[in-house]
């Protein structure tokens, strides 16, 4: 009953495991600014803590997240396919 009551909406009675979710996930990240602002930051935060390089970083299980506005030369991946997903 717990988790229920803190599960968005648009997310409750659907399976964890099913694709579909994570593009539930992803139109929710960018409606919600104070979560966005999070990730904009965590992301800002390992930018100033890779090396200077040009070689080309993986992002490994990228989710929703958006890393690739912020560090440019990223690959993305993830263990489903989607739209916004390298």
């Amino acid at each position: 009953m717990r988790g229920w009551f803190f599960t968005h909406p648009a997310m409750r009675d659907k399976n964890i495991d099913d694709p579909r979710l994570t593009e539930v996930r992803h139109k929710l990240l960018r409606q919600k600014r104070f979560l966005y602002k999070l990730y904009e930051d965590w992301y800002t935060l390992m930018k100033q803590n890779l090396e200077k390089t040009d070689s080309r970083v993986i992002e490994l299980g990228s989710g929703v997240g958006f890393l690739e506005k912020i560090i440019t030369n990223v690959i993305k991946t993830d263990i489903f396919h989607h739209p916004f997903i390298d």
